[in-house]
């Protein structure tokens, strides 16, 4: 389908679009190009697009200024050892792109196929909002790969990306074949925020042989100015990259990232979950086969699993420190379930470094009164972290900088080990 103009094109519709390639055969092209090369292009709607086998679809939009896109859902999928293609691209070259509207899309690359999808928006001015729908990406089998690219460029300003929610899976499970499976998508906004909704990923290998598959998936969230995403879940623990949070998810913001609860209760592996440079986090869940966790300014509330898990609490200084300023009130704390004395360990990083622990075994009246004793023994006796139950949990304050020279010995941070009465001192870590 091709439609030029010298100056301008009114607005283009066009209805469903099925593309099936079987066992064998293949679709070499079908191309749609739209291009008025001194004037505007009207909206552009295109219904459903459901594509399957080796097909190569291509959409190109051109003008001095691109109305309204609305694209239906879009659907691609690869067969075993061949490669599905579908691209679209919008370029307004004068001024702006309108809003953008885009169905849910599904890509899935199974046993050496290759299924690969990208829609990008570019204007010399501004790019309207774009809104896209549940996102799934599916790679299995050895080889088999999905990629979903979704990006807005702005001259000025717009073009930011609100997405439903995001699932990512891929599995392998096959003999000697080390080409594994790949799930990828990108959400990139130049000049916008990016806004996505729960996030579930599933990774699974279990290949045999010399050279086993290998499951990865690669989640990329880059804006100019917000990133916020969902709850994330994550289940797997074979030989797949998911083990470390920020190994298969990326985010760049111009200013903050903010997640949902973080959830690995479903990976058996030892895990490494790292919420440092985001905010949000409320609950964070560890893996089943140990974890290491390091906290943020948020309040989290961290539930332990079955293996050894270590949380890292850094209480470094104000301005950097990854733990809740406010100690006055007892339920804006981070909170640690699930703790088991002898196996968990907490890794406390002070601007001291100073090493005084004390445990105090009579239980304190409540959390007023254990705040006053906290600050009597840091004051009186140079204790730097000081732990005493109250009403059956533990509390932990934290002097973080020992500052016994400006008499300003007092408490900067606490956090709470629920369910627990006692500690020892080989618990704690300092640093």
């Amino acid at each position: 389908i091709n439609l030029t103009a010298n100056t301008g094109i009114g607005n283009v519709a066009v209805g469903d679009v099925t593309i099936t390639a079987g066992k064998g055969g293949a679709f070499d092209s079908f191309s749609m190009n739209v291009a008025a090369s001194a004037g505007a292009v009207g909206t552009v709607t295109l219904g459903n697009e459901t594509l399957s086998g080796a097909v190569s679809r291509s959409i190109d939009v051109t003008g001095n200024s691109i109305g309204a896109v609305t694209l239906g859902d879009i659907s691609v999928s690869a067969g075993a050892a061949v490669t599905a293609l579908r691209y679209a691209d919008f370029t307004a070259d004068t001024t702006s792109i309108g809003d953008v509207s885009i169905g849910d899309v599904t890509v899935a690359g199974t046993a050496g196929g290759s299924a690969d999808v990208s829609d990008d928006f570019s204007a010399a001015t501004t790019v309207g909002a774009i809104s896209a729908g549940d996102i799934t990406l599916t790679a299995s089998g050895a080889g088999g790969d999905a990629y979903y690219s979704l990006s807005a460029t702005a001259g000025t300003s717009g073009g930011s990306i609100t997405a439903g929610d995001i699932s990512l899976s891929a599995t392998a499970s096959t003999v000697n074949a080390a080409a594994g499976a790949i799930a990828d998508l990108t959400l990139q906004s130049g000049k916008g925020a990016v806004t996505v909704g729960d996030v579930t990923v599933a990774g699974s290998a279990a290949g045999t042989g010399a050279t086993p598959a290998s499951a990865s998936i690669a989640f990329s969230l880059n804006a100019a100015t917000a990133v916020t995403v969902g709850d994330i879940t994550v289940s797997g623990g074979g030989a797949d990259n998911l083990a470390t949070l920020t190994s298969w998810m990326s985010a760049t913001a111009g200013t903050t990232t903010t997640v949902g609860n973080v959830d690995y209760s479903g990976y058996t592996a030892a895990a490494t979950i790292d919420v440092s440079a985001l905010l949000g986090a409320g609950e964070i869940i560890a893996s089943s086969g140990g974890s290491t966790i390091t906290d943020n300014m948020t309040k989290n509330i961290i539930t332990l699993g079955a293996g050894a898990d270590t949380v890292n609490l850094d209480a470094n200084d104000a301005t950097t420190a990854l733990m809740p300023l406010d100690t006055s009130d007892a339920t804006a704390i981070d909170e640690i379930i699930g703790f088991t004395s002898g196996v968990d360990t907490l890794d406390i990083e002070t601007t001291s470094g100073n090493t005084t622990f004390s445990f105090v075994s009579s239980p304190a009246a409540d959390y007023a009164a254990f705040l006053a004793a906290a600050e009597a023994a840091m004051t009186n006796f140079d204790t730097d972290i000081y732990a005493r139950e109250v009403d059956g949990d533990i509390y932990l304050a934290i002097d973080d900088d020992n500052a016994t020279a400006t008499g300003a010995k007092d408490i900067e941070f606490v956090v709470k080990l629920s369910g627990i009465t006692s500690l020892d001192s080989g618990d704690v870590t300092i640093s």
